[in-house]
């Protein structure tokens, strides 16, 4: 009472005089709490020796916190001159007694072999009375290993979602623990995935101070999983972590301040942070670094340092590093170039992974650059590029099947994967894609090939804006409109397209879709014969720039194309 001030008026002293009598009567319990009154100076002078002769008296009389803390001491050497030994028998008698703080510092002896003999099984068994007696540090070392057992054997279910229950019980005052449970919501591992439930434990670690709860509590804003996207937000999370040495999210908030993504650009701040995460040895952060020097961005230009930071993360297989190695010598600005060089890099970053790489080395193949050609490889390539969503790959690799349009297995195949290239507003694989529809026998498909050209025009593929003018003139698919058929010519037109600049020529000089501009129609008619359109020479020798057109001319023709044009850019 007068120690806790609880029925009485709080004083210390008094309540010391009260143990020392009844200690000196031998009342174990009176022992113990003058024990601690001299461990923790309450009513008297500190004293740690004072405190563990009353400590091992009120142990010896039976009072199981007291042989709990002569049990700690002893095994650690605070207070008293270090022994296992003897600390492993007082112990084992709180642990008997039920002490759950005494049964877990006894799973940890037996289980390191410390004072006792080395006894997997017996830890084990200690460990689980431990944590059932509620003690939190077994808790969450018995719900760890269960954890881990159910990851790696997958089986005991009931045993890890208990382990979860015990992490959720300890988890109040442990911010780690909270970032694992927001780490199992986020991953559904266990319990049922939750992005909302995940953010929530991320939060409460973050909060709390926890460098990797606060770096995926960043990353939740930055994606916009679990809580409303926020770039801002995630820098500022990103930026609590990087400060407390956290390599990844120095990273993270390196490539915001990069791009400016949610902040202002900042790119010698980037520069700064990838060059810490760089010497913790983080591969990403060597290879923007390295990228970094290559390019001059928020530092001065130093080849010898690119290589050095590429090389050092190409060593630790990061693909991304490899390709970037890759480019250097094959383009030859910043070194001499070496294609051999260039080309084992590429294959590297390829094998591991890289999506450029992969499209880069199945464009190698098909155009036998630096190697025999080799469709069937070049196809493989693609195809690995391709699942990993890389439009142009998906184009490619949809290509690979048009080698045998008859095969309807193969083109629903081609349709698939220029859908998926489409989707990403890849305008060849949209045009590719109008082609094969409206080159349908049925007819059934003439909405998807327009709505498919429209879409490749816009994206200003000539070859789409071309051929939409067509449709729109001659009325295929689409009510026959002259003046947006004129609208399209010209957009082909002034990316030097022939045929485009022919029509325009005729449009022009007609007044089909607008007014009559006969200056200009031979203006794009000298264009069109310059560029190997027959029917425009023919229109300006019989006419010259006179304006009136008492002959027809022959349009040219204008039927699909019967093979499908295959140019693929040379990069994504």
């Amino acid at each position: 009472m007068y120690l806790t001030g609880k029925g009485a008026l709080k004083n210390p002293e008094k309540a010391f005089d009260w143990f020392l009598q009844a200690a000196r009567r031998n009342v174990p319990e009176a022992q113990y709490w003058l024990a601690d009154c001299y461990a923790h100076g309450r009513g008297t002078t500190k004293s740690d020796r004072e405190a563990m002769r009353w400590y091992r008296i009120a142990a010896g009389n039976g009072h199981i916190e007291a042989q709990t803390v002569t049990g700690l001491a002893l095994l650690y050497g605070v207070g008293l001159q270090k022994n296992e030994k003897e600390a492993a028998v007082w112990l084992e008698k709180a642990a008997n007694a039920g002490n759950a703080r005494a049964q877990y510092y006894l799973y940890k002896q037996y289980r390191n072999g410390t004072g006792l003999p080395a006894n997997p099984d017996t830890a084990m068994q200690w460990l689980e009375r431990s944590a059932r007696g509620g003690w939190p540090d077994a808790k969450k070392q018995l719900g760890l290993i269960r954890l881990d057992r159910y990851l790696r054997k997958k089986d005991n279910l009931p045993q890890a979602t208990e382990a979860v229950t015990w992490l959720k019980d300890i988890a109040q005052k442990d911010p780690k623990t909270m970032h694992l449970l927001g780490t199992l919501y986020q991953d559904g591992l266990i319990v049922r995935a939750d992005p909302e439930e995940a953010t929530r434990w991320y939060r409460r670690a973050a909060e709390a101070g926890d460098a990797n709860g606060q770096n995926d509590y960043g990353q939740m804003f930055f994606s916009g999983k679990g809580v409303a996207q926020n770039r801002k937000e995630a820098a500022r999370w990103f930026d609590k972590a990087a400060r407390q040495g956290h390599a990844e999210a120095r990273l993270r908030l390196a490539v915001q301040l990069l791009a400016g993504d949610g902040i202002a650009a900042d790119p010698e701040k980037a520069v700064s942070l990838l060059q810490q995460a760089a010497l913790t040895g983080n591969p990403k952060a060597e290879t923007l670094l390295g990228a970094a020097y290559a390019g001059g961005t928020g530092v001065e230009q130093n080849t010898a340092k690119a290589l050095y930071w590429l090389e050092k993360a190409a060593a630790h297989s990061e693909p991304n590093a490899q390709y970037e190695l890759s480019r250097i010598y094959q383009d030859g600005q910043l070194v001499p170039k070496d294609e051999l060089r260039a080309r084992q890099w590429l294959e590297k970053a390829a094998e591991n992974g890289q999506r450029d790489a992969q499209y880069r080395l199945g464009m190698a193949y098909r155009q036998g650059t630096g190697t025999n050609r080799n469709d069937g490889k070049a196809c493989e390539w693609f195809a690995k590029a391709a699942k990993q969503n890389l439009a142009a790959a998906q184009y490619a690799y949809g290509n690979c099947f048009l080698h045998t349009p008859d095969n309807p297995a193969d083109r629903q195949k081609a349709l698939h994967w220029l859908t998926l290239a489409a989707g990403q507003n890849h305008a060849a694989a949209q045009f590719r894609l109008a082609v094969l529809y409206a080159g349908d026998s049925d007819g059934k498909h003439g909405t998807q090939a327009l709505k498919w050209l429209e879409k490749a025009a816009e994206n200003g593929f000539v070859d789409a804006q071309y051929w939409l003018g067509i449709f729109c003139h001659d009325g295929v698919h689409v009510p026959q409109n002259l003046k947006t058929a004129r609208r399209w010519y010209r957009k082909a037109a002034l990316q030097g397209h022939p045929g485009a600049q022919y029509r325009l020529g005729l449009s022009l000089l007609d007044g089909e879709g607008g007014d009559k501009n006969p200056q200009e129609a031979f203006g794009w008619l000298e264009k069109a014969a310059e560029n190997g359109v027959a029917e425009a020479r023919y229109l300006l020798r019989q006419h010259g720039h006179s304006g009136n057109r008492s002959v027809a001319a022959p349009a040219p023709a204008h039927d699909w194309p019967e093979k499908i044009p295959r140019q693929i850019p040379a990069r994504p």
